[in-house]
């Protein structure tokens, strides 16, 4: 019965997440990435497959990733979340989009 109960909120949960019209994803405390919504997907052009291979900082710009690698390891050091205000690379083109 818990297992089902288990299942049935993880559903809801990911259909909810997947519902926003925003980019969301859980990462681990090393910065893989255990879970994107479709909207993270499509954005990086990548599939969620790929995603969970690689570090998020992977789909930062070249130039954001020194200074997102170090606050991340800070966030997860003083258990507190990060607000990303960098750039991301997107699609086969590498196209970035910008944070707030």
């Amino acid at each position: 019965m818990e297992s089902k109960l288990r299942q049935v909120v993880e559903d809801r949960f990911r259909a909810i997440v997947d519902g926003l019209p925003a980019m969301v994803a859980v990462m681990t405390s090393d910065g893989g990435v255990e879970r994107a919504n479709q909207q993270m997907v499509d954005c990086l052009g990548r599939t969620p497959e790929v995603l969970r291979l690689q570090k998020m900082c992977d789909s930062f710009h070249p130039d954001d990733r020194p200074r997102v690698v170090a606050r991340w390891g800070e966030s997860v050091a003083a258990g507190r979340d990060i607000s990303p205000r960098q750039s991301l690379e997107s699609g086969p083109r590498g196209r970035c989009i910008g944070l707030l």
